[in-house]
């Protein structure tokens, strides 16, 4: 009878979703998860719980996933696993409101604490032990690292004195080369890391730290020692070694290491590091991915890919931690995309995940048209550029040359993209102005088609996108938009064709966009904005990563919504369903970079409010892989508004 409670209560706050996908003639991830929603609505619990499944294993990490799973097993009877479902919830989306929902969840399952977190116990009871083999993972309390927070990432670097006679002290300069490595991180990607506590430690070599292992072989590679590699990890612990042994056991050293030696070592420990912190090498999806990729090896392959196919999870280990280190910078490792392609794409697409669910930022809003209203429809939704960049210095005011105010006309593609007639370097072209866009990006192809010098030297990983890592350069660009000019910082997409204006360009400028005349004004001064619209509601806003965050609410909810005016449609996160109680009505893909994307779904909001202005029964996207919600163009309409930098408000009028 208590089981039929527990499960009358998980059927009254589950919700109702209907797969809208009529043929598709490949499975892909949103049709096995939007079918297994209809099949548990239909409450057939077994064949939904089979396709939540197959869905996880394509790689759909999701709460939501995690949660129907959950209550599949729930209504079966198999309350343990139910609970292990909602555990998963509960450590990945830590902090966040799928997490709280999960804990719910587990209270209406197991009411009695019959199924204890075994893995957190077994956790505490490793930090009460004394490892001393580097092989063993130094369980370290989270919680309490956390707690205690300290210095941050790059201030967490701490040098190891020699311990062996004769061994060099450690260089400022491989110091140097360590942090300079860190700060080209992008933030998120440092977020990830410093929030979990990781630290970083530099010796001469492995031997002034376990001078006792030195000389043991390495798993994997045994025909080396611990001594002649560069770095090591023992749970959220990294060491980087200077220098490799000239013998076994590490009493003479080498030269050392160069420094991009040293910065791809660091990547991939940390890469290490971070699985040991998120355990995604033993998420179920991944193993299948790896199982895939080991099983396509022959013979011949297997006995040269001894580090990645270890035994008893090491293989993935590796595999995960070093396809890890290659979305922070570290490669290209040829093995990898040669052996266990589908396994590191796997891991790409978790990482860009994370980043997504644990930082700020967000896929641009949804960039194509949506089912018309009132229909049910698949609907493809491309955003503007959903990559990472690569954090760069903000471009000095010094270099905006503008009169006091500026007409620009626009015109809109079939997408409702705002584009303006410009010009780079004195070439014209038809530019992408997006005031939600975080960064200046122009294609290769694009200053190849104008003529213009593209950079030298090989392309870097710049940010990442949901495919994966993106490549590219950054480089000095005079750009012109009517009278306004600005020579600033640019980032070069590799192989991309993207011309597209954002935060950057704009930074030091008031501007409204006159939907009724077709045109954007710019404006210098912050009088001619009292001027213009003086008597109109103020808005304040705050800039976080290049995005313009307002307070608003969602069905009577506060919360906190990128304003972006670049973005056709309203976007929101995947906890609106569980914060804003909304009701999924329909699937919609939404597109990302070099051609991939993620699951959403369209539903509609009972009101938006944002100041004076309120709509009701709103249509929304609610996105699977997003960060953070997107107000986009379809709320403004005909609003009259301008955004004043200058007093970090938006004055909107309707």
């Amino acid at each position: 009878m208590q089981l039929k409670v527990s499960l009358a209560l998980i059927s009254a706050i589950a919700i109702s979703f209907y797969a809208s996908c009529k043929s598709a003639p490949a499975v892909d991830i949103g049709s096995q998860y939007a079918a297994g929603v209809e099949q548990y609505n239909k409450r057939n619990f077994k064949v939904a719980l089979q396709h939540f499944q197959a869905s996880l294993a394509q790689g759909n990490g999701s709460a939501a996933n995690y949660i129907y799973m959950g209550h599949s097993y729930a209504a079966l009877g198999n309350r343990e696993q139910a609970v292990k479902m909602y555990r998963k919830v509960q450590k990945s989306f830590k902090g966040l409101p799928a997490a709280t929902q999960a804990t719910q969840f587990i209270q209406k399952v197991d009411p009695k604490g019959l199924y204890p977190d075994t893995d957190a116990a077994a956790n505490q009871a490793a930090q009460t032990a004394i490892i001393t083999t580097p092989g063993a993972q130094l369980r370290i309390n989270e919680q309490n690292r956390k707690g205690a927070r300290g210095p941050s990432l790059i201030n967490r670097i701490n040098v190891i004195a020699p311990t062996v006679a004769g061994h060099p002290p450690v260089s400022g300069s491989t110091v140097a080369t360590i942090r300079s490595a860190i700060s080209k991180m992008h933030n998120s990607t440092y977020s990830l890391l410093d929030n979990a506590g990781i630290t970083i430690n530099v010796a001469p070599n492995f031997s002034d730290k376990w001078p006792a292992l030195a000389g043991q072989s390495k798993p994997g590679v045994e025909r080396y020692t611990y001594a002649k590699f560069p770095g090591h990890t023992d749970g959220l612990d990294v060491y980087i070694f200077e220098r490799m042994a000239d013998d076994a056991s590490g009493k003479e050293l080498e030269e050392p290491f160069s420094a991009a030696q040293l910065e791809e070592e660091l990547y991939v420990q940390l890469g290490h590091a971070l699985n040991n912190a998120l355990s995604i090498s033993k998420d179920p999806a991944f193993i299948a991915q790896y199982e895939l990729d080991k099983s396509a090896l022959g013979a011949d392959d297997k006995k040269r890919q001894t580090l990645f196919v270890q035994p008893d999870g090491k293989g993935e280990e590796e595999v995960c931690a070093t396809s890890i280190g290659v979305t922070f910078g570290a490669g290209p490792y040829r093995n990898l995309d040669k052996f266990f392609k589908n396994s590191k794409d796997w891991v790409a697409t978790r990482m860009d995940q994370e980043y997504r669910a644990r930082s700020s930022m967000s896929m641009r809003g949804a960039r194509s048209v949506l089912p018309a209203k009132g229909t049910t429809g698949s609907a493809t939704l491309k955003p503007t550029v959903p990559v990472t960049p690569q954090k760069t210095d903000p471009p000095k005011e010094a270099t905006l040359e503008m009169p006091s105010q500026e007409h620009v006309p626009y015109t809109r593609d079939q997408g409702n993209h705002l584009y303006v007639r410009g010009a780079i370097n004195g070439k014209h072209a038809d530019i992408m102005i997006d005031t939600g866009a975080f960064k200046v990006l122009i294609g290769k192809q694009d200053l190849l088609a104008l003529g213009i010098k593209t950079p030298d030297g090989p392309s870097e990983i710049i940010g990442a996108g949901a495919s994966g890592a993106l490549r590219g350069w950054t480089m000095p660009l005079e750009i012109s938009v009517g009278r306004i000019k600005r020579k600033m910082d640019v980032q070069v997409l590799d192989g991309r064709q993207t011309m597209l204006l954002g935060q950057p360009f704009l930074r030091g400028m008031h501007y409204q966009i006159d939907r009724s005349r077709g045109y954007i004004r710019f404006m210098r001064d912050s009088s001619d904005v009292d001027k213009e619209i003086g008597n109109a509601a103020s808005i304040p806003f705050r800039m976080i990563d290049g995005n313009m965050m307002v307070e608003a609410k969602i069905n009577g909810v506060n919360t906190e919504v990128n304003f972006d005016t670049g973005a056709p449609y309203t976007l929101l996160a995947m906890d609106a369903i569980w914060k804003f109680g909304l009701r999924p009505q329909g699937a919609a893909r939404i597109g990302g970079a070099g051609g991939s994307g993620s699951m959403g779904y369209v539903s509609r909001a009972d009101s938006i409010e944002i100041g004076p202005i309120k709509k009701r029964d709103f249509q929304v996207v609610i996105g699977t892989a997003v960060g953070q919600h997107v107000l986009g163009q379809d709320f403004f309409g005909n609003l009259k508004f301008i955004v004043d930098n200058e007093k970090h408000v938006i004055r909107i009028r309707e």
